[in-house]
This record gives structure tokens, sequence and C-alpha cells, in this order.
């Protein structure tokens, strides 16, 4: 078996994630926005103090998977306006201009990330982003994230967790119950997990 470290994200692993997130979560609004943005997108994550984002590396250090999340995701709406910057608001004012279903997708990506309820109080702390490339990764990678960034949500006395995945994909779902997550709500395309932790 391969050896796989998982490590937090750092500045020669941006355009990596980038485009790993581009390849993997293509249907996402923000991977409609192009590869810069991301990369500022997850430089903006990294730095942040509320916000985690690991990375798994293969022997050869190449980056083969990631995952981010945010222990109050209330806040990642404000994170955005303020530290996007003008330029890249005015990327994303262009990109929705010159593609105008980009608009749709916008829309239904809040509609996505909205309130998350658990025994009616609201879970602030949740995952972002999860990818792995299926074809260098070992099949354990991913649950290797998943157990990380959970293990490092529970070292700051989280308690609940929420997630989303698409609903057909199977393999994140697997991951997912594995690693301690039930079903919440289920729509056409996306479904919602909750994490006791």
């Amino acid at each position: 078996m391969r050896n796989i470290t998982i490590t937090e994200i750092s500045e020669t692993h941006l355009g990596d994630v980038a485009q790993m997130h581009a390849d993997l979560l293509w249907y996402s609004f923000n991977s409609k926005l192009g590869i810069n943005h991301l990369k500022k997108l997850y430089k903006i994550l990294a730095l942040d103090t509320k916000s985690i984002v690991l990375v798994a590396l293969d022997e050869d250090s190449q980056p083969i998977g990631f995952i981010s999340g945010m222990s109050d995701l209330r806040k990642l709406k404000r994170l955005l306006i303020f530290k996007l910057g003008f330029v890249g608001w005015m990327n994303i004012l262009y990109r929705c201009l010159i593609k105008p279903p980009i608009l749709w997708n916008f829309f239904q990506h809040l509609k996505l990330f909205g309130t998350v309820e658990s025994d009616g109080k609201e879970v602030i702390a949740g995952l972002l982003s999860f990818g792995v490339l299926r074809d260098k990764a070992t099949p354990i990678t991913g649950l290797l994230l998943m157990k990380n960034i959970i293990q490092n949500f529970s070292d700051e006395k989280i308690t609940r967790l929420c997630s989303h995945t698409k609903s057909d994909n199977i393999v994140s779902l697997v991951i997912h119950k594995r690693c301690g997550f039930k079903i919440s709500k289920q729509y056409k395309d996306n479904t919602v997990l909750i994490n006791e932790i």
C-alpha cells in the first residue's frame, strides 16, 4: 500500500488543489469562476483561523486529494465579501455577464449552503469541499482526509458537523457514512448529512 500523508494546505499546493477542485467539482459555482478564483479562495481559507484545508499527498509529495471546512459557516459570506477584493468580484461579475447560466448556479449554491438544523438547532460547522483523484489515490485516501478533518473539528470542541454531497456520488456517501455522518435531507441532486462528533 502506498504511503499517504495528510497535511494542511501550503502555498505550493494552491494550484494543484484549485485544479483538482475544478476537475472533480466541475459542476460547482466556484469551479465555473475559473482556476485563479479557486486559488484565491483556497488561499483565503488557508489564512482564516476558522477554516481548515487539508491535502492528501502521495509518496512523491504530489497532491491527490483535498478537503476543506469551517467551524462557523456563517462567517463564509462575510469572509469572501471582504477578502476576494475588487479584482475577485470583477471576475465574478464578468463571468456572470458572459455566461448568464452561472447566475442560476450561484442561486443553487446559496440554496445548497443554506441553514442546516439538527434537533432544532443550527449546525454552524461544516465541510465546504472534498475531492480525491480516483486514478491516483488509494481506497483509503478519502477516509484519511475525512477522519483528519473531523479530528480537527473535535479538537476545537465542535460537536456537530454538516456536509453536502451529490446524491449520485456513492463513494462520497459511503465515506461520509463510514465516518459517522447520517443523512439529514435528501434532494434530487444533493444530500445533506450531519455528524454528531
